[in-house]
């Protein structure tokens, strides 16, 4: 919802077509991006937490900067990994309702 606070949004990283296998994100930082309905395209501002590394489990705490815009945006997420073994998600579209 537009503007509101939120308990972290859990999330599990599977690659799709390896039978949902979880990606260990031992050792990797979170950062992720968000492309609002007619906006550019700008960081997540709210924290990523790593919850259960073999499990490919994490948390996005969302903050106002994430939830401003109502509409439909994209998000994308990138697992970095020393050595330059970046990982990234699919771009997933969600959608920020409006307030009243």
């Amino acid at each position: 919802m537009q503007g509101a606070d939120f308990q972290p949004y859990s999330l599990t990283w599977v690659y799709q077509g390896l039978n949902g296998a979880a990606l260990d994100l031992t050792g990797a930082s979170l950062t992720g991006t968000i492309n609002p309905a007619a906006s550019a395209t700008r960081a997540i501002a709210g924290t990523l937490t790593i919850t259960g590394a073999t499990n490919g489990q994490f948390d996005w705490q969302l903050v106002d900067a994430d939830v401003t815009t109502a509409g439909i945006h994209k998000v994308q997420f990138v697992a970095g990994f020393a050595g330059g073994k970046d990982q990234k998600t699919l771009v997933y579209t969600w959608e920020v309702k409006a307030s009243l």
